[in-house]
């Protein structure tokens, strides 16, 4: 209560900010028009400097940039101005800005796509002047280059990498730097042929050292919409089309050392791989078709270690560039679910052979379902009608297995076919319809992969987006229907699984399991009303709802189905600086849900609190509290646990990111007040600059899960139909190290390093079955086993009683595990890269508890480890 005390006293000093009166009228500074001007001759050197006849005889400046941190609409003391022109093959981009502390400007280099580093210029163009979506460009003073797409609703996808050029050039004498950038028109899309000559336009600056940010058209910080916000550029006629096939052909070589099995026929201790592929793009029309044969993505960033104790399946993000570039277009999300998840292609095998025992049994590896080839094709026509389409084939996979000498050739995936196809209509930036289907159709031809694998999947929606008031009101609403269909056993299987559980006790009255099911099927979607724009309060309200048959993993992502729920939402924001906060944000949010059985699930409210500081120094404090939820996942298909009333905290801080030392904290907690749970973690972080060239990173992660109805096991009795469902008091620590070293020695050149040492360990006591969890008193949930009742004795714990005897494992664990890798990238001609890279691995899980983390690390550093090594050569080229 002490904490909401002082941050309710907080607010009322913060809705008191005084106004500043020295600023540019809104109508001067909010969407202005730049006339961009066409060249037939000449082009300039790229070498940063604007000397040449080029910039000095052609065109016109726009300067007249105002601040929008730290004072919106401020006129800046260090100015800024632009030039834009085109000729037949290229944009070009003239940008000169004048700094009025020369000696503090930010030079550092950065890493490829690193936009969070040194002073920066940014250009953006909506070339379908849709409002949707606009390709960015970002050039900082080191000369680091950073590409990415950037939707309305300023959602950044870092993966889209254009081929184009920019340099800068300090002026000393008249404190000032000068960028210089060339766009092929090749790595845009666009209409080619138009009635509208009108780009969307966005130039930005960021002066590092006091965080100050410059726009040539103001977005203001309480926007309706980032893209919609952006001024225009008139003048674009005549574009040409776009000329031959870009092709990306790649080589590689692999060598594996990992440990070897003894007995294994299969694994010897190394492995060698070669392998080729082709990456191919081109125009037709208003669309871009890019296609990928036998991609290998062995360049990407490293997934983080995590230890998952509950029932639902780890999210990963994506990082092979491929299934992101284009990703805004067919996304196709609901709150944190989503209708496609790219990771699914190519995913690890899900079917494991029985037996394989490293003793008697052994198998060979496979670490990704090879991808035959994807075909990929988006764009936005000139009627606004935007489509995005993916077309992937997945390998049959086949792996040797080996069980009591005996050798067989066993399937473990099946061909599989992916299709996504979106579209959308846009009017005006104001009005959106669009609909979106995916299907996944798997060739089912051995029984066991029939009995296992969904045979096809089929989702489809439709979604609308209705703005009023100059966009100050909207309505948006989202419709889906998902329909499975397979073999009995393998529908059964979905139908227990942990998105749907339908052999829930607490369901029994509207659920059941329907062992002669082939099908199943349900509905998903939310309908949202809202009021967001250029004003200090936002409010919201959601109704969301996911049927207990919906489902979308074959190629989505789904946690859990069985869900209707609504959400009232109202955020105050203030932006303009007063007294130690730069800008501050309040938002109040209160979230019930319910069951398709109409029993009440989740109750609670949320005050969540974010500020910038004069000094540039950040805060984020989220507060929950809960009065009510009964947890349907924990016992894995058992019956639901009340667990009362609850308290969580999440907060975030960090020192000026300008700085050379950055520090950074996080930490959560989550308590039940009924004291049957507790968990926090710590997460201090420090980054270090060194020069211009170089910056280290560290952080560490400490946190504590004290749970007393931490699920262990099901054990299924033979004299009742329902098994018993045991839980435990357990006790985790988990201690883990992220530590990064990157080095550009020049914007094409770079050297990155990262490493993980991970460790969790976690203690069991106290065993109890579950008696009646959804009573309103936590010490009838359970019957505790006394000392009569249990005993252990060879890694398994004995219950014995009246009624029943049975046994269930020891559920203490060890986990311990280092990935790391090192890469080095050289862009030795633009688009074309070298890419050397090696991966170390050490990973182990034991059942048993193994205290201290000291005596973890220097058992983690004993443990068999794997190396990869491998060359990557890519070269680009328009045919």
């Amino acid at each position: 209560m002490k904490h909401l005390c002082l941050l309710f006293l907080i607010i009322y000093y913060s809705i008191g900010y005084a106004q500043n009166d020295s600023i540019v009228p809104f109508d001067e500074a909010y969407k202005r028009v730049y006339k961009i001007t066409k060249v037939s001759e000449g082009r300039p050197v790229m070498d940063g400097r604007l000397d040449e006849d080029f910039w000095e005889k052609q065109g016109e400046w726009s300067d007249s940039f105002v601040q929008v941190m730290p004072y919106e609409r401020n006129i800046t003391d260090s100015p800024t101005k632009v030039k834009v022109l085109y000729d037949d093959k290229y944009i070009y981009v003239g940008v000169y800005c004048k700094d009025a502390v020369p000696e503090k400007m930010n030079r550092f280099i950065g890493n490829r796509d690193e936009n969070s580093i040194g002073d920066l210029i940014s250009i953006a163009f909506d070339t379908y002047h849709d409002y949707r979506a606009a390709f960015e460009f970002n050039l900082n003073l080191g000369g680091n280059r950073t590409d990415l797409i950037v939707t309305d609703k300023l959602s950044v996808n870092l993966s889209w990498n254009a081929v184009w050029e920019g340099r800068t050039h300090i002026n000393r004498e008249d404190s000032s730097w000068t960028a210089e950038i060339r766009i092929p028109f090749n790595q845009l899309r666009y209409n080619r042929t138009s009635d509208s000559d009108i780009w969307g336009f966005h130039v930005r600056r960021i002066i590092r050292r006091n965080n100050e940010v410059q726009n040539w058209s103001l977005i203001p910080l309480k926007n309706n919409g980032h893209v919609f916000s952006f001024g225009e550029m008139h003048g674009m006629t005549n574009l040409p089309k776009s000329q031959g096939i870009e092709i990306l052909p790649f080589v590689l070589g692999k060598y594996m050392r990992e440990p070897a099995i003894q007995g294994s026929p299969y694994q010897k201790g190394y492995r060698w791989k070669g392998n080729a592929g082709l990456d191919a793009k081109a125009a037709f029309s208003d669309y871009t078709l890019d296609m990928t044969v036998n991609p290998d993505f062995g360049q990407v960033a490293l997934d983080p270690s995590v230890m998952n104790l509950t029932a639902y399946e780890t999210f990963y993000d994506e990082n092979r560039p491929f299934f992101q570039e284009g990703k805004h277009i067919v996304d196709f999300p609901i709150g944190k679910d989503m209708m496609f998840y790219s990771r699914r292609i190519g995913a690890v095998p899900s079917f494991r052979p029985a037996g394989i025992n490293n003793e008697t049994g052994f198998a060979e590896t496979i670490e990704n379902i090879p991808i035959i080839g994807a075909l990929k094709l988006t764009g936005t026509n000139r009627r606004g009608i935007t489509l995005g389409i993916i077309q992937s084939l997945t390998a049959p996979s086949s792996i040797n297995v080996t069980r009591n000498g005996v050798e067989n050739l066993e399937a473990i995936e099946p061909l599989t076919n992916f299709s996504v196809a979106r579209v959308q209509k846009n009017w005006k930036g104001n009005t959106f319809l669009g609909g979106m289907f995916t299907s996944v159709n798997r060739a089912l031809d051995e029984p066991h992969l029939k009995n296992y694998l969904i045979r096809d999947a089929f989702t489809g929606g439709v979604d609308f987006t209705q703005y009023f008031a100059n966009r100050l009101y909207y309505i948006d609403m989202k419709g889906m229907i998902s329909s499975l269909n397979g073999s009995k056993e393998a529908i059964a299987n979905l139908q227990r699984n942990v998105v749907h559980y339908y052999q829930r006790t607490s369901s029994e009255d509207y659920l059941k399991v329907d062992e002669n099911r082939t099908s199943l099927k349900g509905t998903g979607g939310y309908l949202k009303i809202g009021r967001k724009g250029n004003v200090k309060w936002f409010f919201s309200e959601t109704f969301n709802w996911l049927s207990p048959g919906f489902d979308l993993n074959d190629i989505g992502y789904l946690k859990q189905a069985d869900m209707l729920s609504n959400e009232t939402a109202a955020e105050f924001r203030q932006t303009i600086p007063w007294k130690l906060f730069r800008s501050n944000t309040l938002s109040f949010t209160q979230l019930n849900q319910w069951n398709y059985g109409g029993k009440s699930q989740w109750n609670s409210f949320i005050f969540g609190w974010r500020s910038m500081f004069i000094n540039r120094y950040d805060m984020n404090i989220i507060q929950t509290y809960g009065w009510n939820r009964l947890d349907s996942r924990r016992l894995r298909g058992g019956p639901d646990i009340r667990l009362g009333k609850w308290y969580s905290i999440d907060a975030t801080f960090n020192t000026d990111k300008a700085k050379q030392i950055m520090f950074t904290m996080q930490y959560s907690g989550d308590y039940n007040l009924q004291g049957n749970y507790g968990y926090n973690t710590f997460a201090p972080g420090l980054t270090f600059r060194l020069g211009n060239h170089a910056y280290v990173t560290g952080k560490f992660n400490y946190s504590r899960n004290a749970d007393n109805m931490q699920y262990v096991s099901t054990v299924p009795l033979s004299s009742q139909s329902e098994p018993v469902y045991i839980v435990g008091n357990m006790d985790q620590k988990t201690y883990g190290m992220t530590m990064k070293l990157q080095v550009n020695f020049t914007p094409d050149i770079s050297l990155q390093w990262y490493g993980a040492p991970f460790t969790s360990t976690a203690k069991f006591n106290h065993f109890k079955q579950a008696k009646n969890s959804i009573s309103h008193s936590s010490r009838d949930y359970f019957h505790t086993f006394s000392p009569d009742e249990i005993s252990s004795l060879d890694g398994k714990y004995a219950v014995g009683n009246d009624s029943e005897n049975y046994t269930f494992a020891n559920p203490d664990f060890n986990f311990n595990e280092f990935r790391s890798n090192l890469v080095v990238r050289w862009e030795y001609h633009p688009g074309s890269t070298l890419y050397f890279v090696w991966q170390h691995s050490m990973s182990n899980r034991a059942g048993y508890f193994l205290p201290d983390w000291s005596r973890n690390i220097e058992r983690l550093f004993d443990l068999p480890s794997t190396n990869v090594f491998m060359v990557k050569l890519s070269y680009w080229n328009i045919l």
